[in-house]
């Protein structure tokens, strides 16, 4: 004779878990949230004061590019020149042409 087996009841789902499960989850994500604001402000800041600092190195070397420009000219080494006691002799002019190696 064949044994009678109980059929175990279904598991039915519990409705009444879903916010004690939902809950963890929803607070690790606040949390997670507020810490990615926290850093992407650090790095925003950071980037300001980069581009500050390549704002202000720009602006250095545009004045001292218009110095070299102002200390460059002819006539201010000519005059320096003069103040010294020195004067211009084309005869002294070299001229180097440059010059191509054949067969390279």
């Amino acid at each position: 004779m064949k044994k009678k087996t109980k059929k175990k009841p279904a598991r039915r789902f519990r409705y009444e878990a879903i916010p004690a499960i939902t809950l963890p989850f929803i607070c690790i994500g606040l949390c997670f949230s507020a810490y990615l604001g926290e850093v992407g402000n650090s790095y925003s800041k950071q980037i300001q004061d980069v581009e500050r600092q390549i704002h202000q190195i720009q602006m250095e070397n545009d004045a001292v590019s218009v110095e070299v420009n102002t200390l460059n000219t002819k006539e201010r080494v000519a005059g320096i020149a003069a103040e010294d006691g020195l004067n211009l002799d084309q005869d002294n002019i070299i001229t180097i042409k440059k010059t191509t190696i054949e067969g390279e």
